[in-house]
């Protein structure tokens, strides 16, 4: 039998399926002609660009300021259920807000909605388990991103067609809701005394998160793992489509089979850095952007149908495998009490700056007439990482001080 502490990691990982099935239904409903139109847009690039940066730009204010007082104010299961319940309600009224500033405005809270859950994760993993399993833990829990838009992808193309894209944000809202709350009452578990974390103050959380070691080569690092996974979510469908000349179903399909390799590669990913002593873990960052980089470049150059299937799934066995490094240097360097909003400094910062990214892919894709420059953004993100990851380990290894 599954021990409390994995179901609710597992719990987590559910949570995290549903909110990127809910991102996966954000970028596809601006697919839908109808839905766009309702929007006043004609270009789904552009716009697709615009929906991605202002849920950015949400999500990263709500890290960097909702999660501390969350983390300072309620234990993680009330957190997540206040959380849950605001993001249902923003994805059913989202399709309601039919004009320009309706649109900027629902994308900015449907980001500031997602946000603190995945710091409170976090805070959840770092209260439950040892720091030679937080790998295992935080990978199983990654595995939700790559499941949601596996399923995701096909599942809302599928909606929307047959609903259209408001039908398909009011079915969605419904059933997360459902689901998210049977998740958090019977596999969370509640609150038995008050925790340390939990008569914080606000600020005094606030300055333990931010005494964090490194926080600005983690937010780095960050910053390029995001552009790689927001780039290739979103542009990859567009190119599928637009360079390949599959339907839109199709195309959902293919999208999703490369992030369906991420599941097995993020868990060796975690078991390879729960192996590992603190100092080489960003090695394993160095080798795998090096590795995605050039997958990426052969995608590029390749026109033989196997030789594109070869590289694009070897990117993402590439991509998967280093994605648990990040979010585990930080819980092995934050004070246990703010590891939460910690994480939300480091992520909430990267993710407002990412919010340029698919801006600037959208604005490219409109003025080259082609989605195929996507690849110079994604190759970018891995030698982005590569630098990075060099700096960190050399760092660590001279101040054996940080690992502590």
């Amino acid at each position: 039998m599954i021990s409390s502490k994995w179901q609710g990691a597992v719990a987590f990982m559910l949570l995290i399926v549903m909110l990127y099935i809910d991102r996966v239904n954000m970028h596809l409903q601006l697919l839908d002609q109808q839905f766009l139109v309702q929007f006043g847009f004609s270009e789904p690039s552009v716009a697709q660009g615009l929906a991605l940066a202002l849920f950015l730009i949400g999500y990263g204010f709500s890290m960097l300021l909702i999660t501390p007082l969350l983390e300072s104010k309620f234990h993680y299961r009330t957190g997540v259920t206040i959380t849950v319940l605001f993001w249902a309600a923003v994805c059913a009224l989202s399709p309601l807000l039919g004009s320009l500033s309706g649109f900027i405005v629902s994308r900015i809270l449907t980001g500031a909605a997602h946000g603190p859950i995945l710091c409170l994760k976090i805070r959840y993993l770092n209260d439950h388990f040892p720091r030679n399993e937080l790998g295992r833990a935080s990978a199983l829990t990654l595995l939700g991103a790559p499941l949601g838009l596996v399923v995701g992808l096909p599942l809302v193309n599928v909606m929307i067609h047959h609903l259209g894209g408001s039908g398909a944000a009011w079915g969605l809202a419904a059933f997360n809701l459902l689901c998210a709350l049977l998740l958090i009452g019977y596999f969370l578990p509640a609150e038995q005394s008050r925790r340390l974390g939990t008569r914080l103050r606000i600020r005094t959380t606030l300055r333990l998160a931010w005494q964090t070691p490194l926080p600005g080569w983690l937010f780095l690092l960050e910053v390029a793992s995001l552009g790689y996974l927001w780039g290739s979510s979103s542009w990859l469908p567009l190119w599928l489509l637009e360079t390949r000349h599959f339907s839109l179903p199709v195309a959902g399909w293919l999208a999703a089979i490369p992030f369906a390799l991420c599941l097995g590669a993020k868990m060796c990913g975690g078991m390879i850095i729960d192996k590992q002593p603190a100092e080489r873990t960003p090695l394993l960052l160095i080798y795998c952007a090096a590795l995605t980089a050039l997958s990426i470049a052969g995608l590029a150059f390749s026109q033989q149908s196997a030789w594109i299937a070869f590289w694009l799934l070897s990117a993402s066995i590439f991509w998967g495998l280093q994605s648990a490094v990040i979010p585990v240097m930080v819980q092995q360097r934050a004070r246990p009490e703010a590891v939460a909003s910690a994480w939300g400094i480091v992520s909430g910062m990267a993710h407002l700056c990412a919010a340029a990214i698919p801006v600037a892919m959208g604005i490219m894709i409109s003025h080259y007439g082609s989605a195929a420059v996507g690849f110079s953004v994604l190759t970018a993100s891995q030698l982005v990482t590569l630098a990075g990851g060099s700096i960190l380990l050399l760092r660590l290894r001279r101040a054996p001080a940080l690992l502590a």
